[in-house]
């Protein structure tokens, strides 16, 4: 019976060799590793180890000719984007690259087909609102089958797709959730989630739903064993893993691209209209020509309001609004990007 030292060995051994001449010799490596997960299912390492293993495993998987896309649910407040952030952030260091918050994390169709076109292969992609593409409600949205026609057509990258999503599982759209998620991860609690499997049987449910209402209740003060004890009757269900906290270092940089892409929520950009945009074109193209030159400074606009209008404004206002209209225009112009690319996919 392999215990889970000899399995990270397995690993090891598989990320030093040359992946398009073993190929052979990676497939029966990836067997190893998938038995492990089919016969261990009792077996509960403590701390982080066995998360370290789910993401060591999902590399295997990519790098023997497949591609995964884990899903993470879970209540308000239970940490889907630090539990996001932490897949993808040590995925990347199984690779031997530093996670980027810039070039990894997306928030609209155009980023997702950005990343698509311009990452190395084996990437991760961290959806961090997936509900703007992958909802049940938006499945008819042209641009939204474009992307899965797209997303159908890159097998070949080996991408590891993220997806925080905040609704109840059965809100997803049906094609996402049955043809291109492998794992689910449901976090139960702030950094602990129960990991399910996706059921290879072609003709039933792949998720088996209906099992959860056999499974019983619990809420937040039940314990651990007992919510272990509940998800264990669902025959999808692998095992709980504890989810490491990102830094507030890290969770900071997060933040600041989180804030960065606040256009792109659906719901808010919907509420632009054309003279909004077009005064937010004039006002970056003030911040590029005056700002940027130096011929102006936000401290100086401060001072030229109090002094000429008799109206205090703040110099962090000013700054929010360049932001905002910076925001405002780049949507703008990745909309038209979006348009002339939808012909094209």
């Amino acid at each position: 019976m392999l215990d889970l030292q000899k399995q990270k060995a397995i690993i090891e051994i598989s990320k030093k060799e040359d992946f398009g001449i073993n190929e052979q010799k990676l497939i029966y490596i990836f067997e190893k590793v998938e038995s492990f997960l089919d016969k261990h299912r009792e077996y509960r390492p403590r701390g982080f180890q066995l998360f370290r293993f789910f993401v060591d495993y999902i590399l295997t998987r990519n790098r023997v000719n497949y591609d995964s896309t884990l899903i993470l649910t879970g209540d308000k407040g239970t940490g889907k984007s630090s539990a996001g952030l932490m897949f993808a952030k040590f995925y990347c260091w199984m690779l031997g690259i530093k996670f980027n918050t810039k070039k990894h994390m997306v928030y609209s169709n155009m980023q997702i087909v950005d990343a698509i076109d311009n990452l190395p292969k084996f990437s991760p992609i961290l959806c961090d609102e997936a509900i703007d593409f992958a909802s049940a409600q938006n499945w008819n949205k042209a641009e939204n089958k474009k992307l899965k026609i797209k997303l159908g057509k890159i097998r070949t990258k080996h991408f590891f797709f993220i997806m925080c999503w905040p609704w109840k599982i059965n809100k997803i759209d049906k094609i996402y959730f049955e043809s291109y998620i492998n794992y689910w991860v449901d976090l139960y609690a702030r950094g602990k989630g129960a990991v399910f499997v996706k059921d290879k049987n072609p003709v039933t449910d792949p998720w088996k739903l209906d099992y959860f209402k056999k499974l019983g209740s619990f809420n937040e003060f039940t314990s651990d064993s007992l919510i272990e004890k509940n998800y264990r009757k669902h025959p999808n269900f692998w095992n709980l893993v504890n989810i490491p906290k990102p830094s507030e270092k890290f969770f900071a940089e997060y933040m600041k691209i989180r804030e960065s892409n606040v256009y792109n929520k659906g719901d808010l950009s919907s509420t632009l209209n054309e003279d909004d945009i077009i005064k937010s074109f004039i006002v970056k193209a003030f911040e590029d020509i005056f700002m940027k030159s130096g011929s102006a400074k936000t401290k100086r606009l401060v001072k030229h309001f109090q002094e000429l209008y008799h109206y205090e404004i703040k110099d962090k206002q000013i700054k929010e609004c360049f932001d905002d209209s910076k925001q405002i225009v780049e949507k703008a112009i990745e909309n038209r990007k979006y348009e002339k690319l939808k012909e094209e996919i």
